[in-house]
């Protein structure tokens, strides 16, 4: 992965400054895709677009925020200190009297933006009642987050981890709310859609309805993956599972 520029905003309530990484190529080796739909690539990194200013603690919508400055990596291997060092220590700000005001600030005393936690994202819910699908989204995802880093890590899940996981979505009113209010926001004639609201069900112990709306969709196309829906409900599992792509071609 070659990262991008820095792109730096300013929290419109208290004034302070954060910044938010891209980059500029990247790729999906050694990416795991999971059966909710994310993919978790080391690669190919996702960056917020919902985060909370680290001073004021305002909810923010980055692309809503207007981009006051840039930061561009420029790496080179320094022959001399045997590493890989950063040429450039100048911020572009897109004002001549910001770049005035603000040029003894080094980008790395800027506060990089954070993904939302759990608890900020159901708040975000009610700033930003026009995102509710992605916002419930994330927070779906969340609650699976530890089981889908370690399959991450490992291919054998060990049981401390799946039992934690289960006492977290099991009888939690909240997870099984937000998943019952996903499933009316997602459209089912949408096939990638439909596969969603299948695991939704899943999750939520409802494993009929699940097999029910993989039944639907094309042999041809999905036979491996709705065999291994369907594996996992015969087993009674709620939880996300990692998609085996030499399965699929089976």
């Amino acid at each position: 992965m070659i990262p991008g520029p820095d792109y730096i905003y300013e929290c419109p309530n208290c004034g302070k400054l954060l910044k938010e990484g891209s980059f500029a190529s990247g790729n999906t080796f050694n990416a795991r895709h999971f059966s909710d739909g994310s993919c978790n690539a080391p690669m190919l990194p996702d960056f917020p677009v919902l985060t909370k200013c680290k001073a004021c603690d305002t909810i923010l919508n980055l692309n809503t925020l207007k981009e006051i400055g840039t930061f561009d990596y420029d790496y080179h291997y320094d022959y001399k200190k045997g590493e890989v060092v950063n040429r450039n220590n100048r911020i572009r700000w897109k004002n001549i009297l910001e770049n005035f005001l603000k040029i003894s600030i080094k980008i790395e005393d800027i506060p990089r933006a954070d993904f939302l936690k759990r608890e900020d994202l159901f708040c975000a819910l009610e700033v930003f009642p026009q995102h509710e699908l992605y916002i419930r989204r994330e927070i779906w995802w969340s609650y699976h987050k530890r089981l889908k880093s370690e399959f991450s890590r490992n291919k054998n899940i060990s049981e401390i981890t799946k039992q934690a996981c289960l006492l977290l979505i099991e009888d939690n009113a909240l997870y099984k709310e937000n998943c019952r209010a996903l499933i009316r926001l997602l459209n089912p004639k949408d096939e990638q859609q439909r596969i969603m609201i299948a695991e939704l069900y899943r999750n939520l112990g409802e494993f009929d309805k699940c097999v029910e709306l993989m039944d639907i969709l094309s042999d041809i196309r999905y036979s491996g993956l709705k065999r291994m829906f369907k594996e996992e409900c015969k087993k009674r599992n709620p939880l996300t599972f990692c998609i085996n792509f030499d399965a699929l071609k089976e």
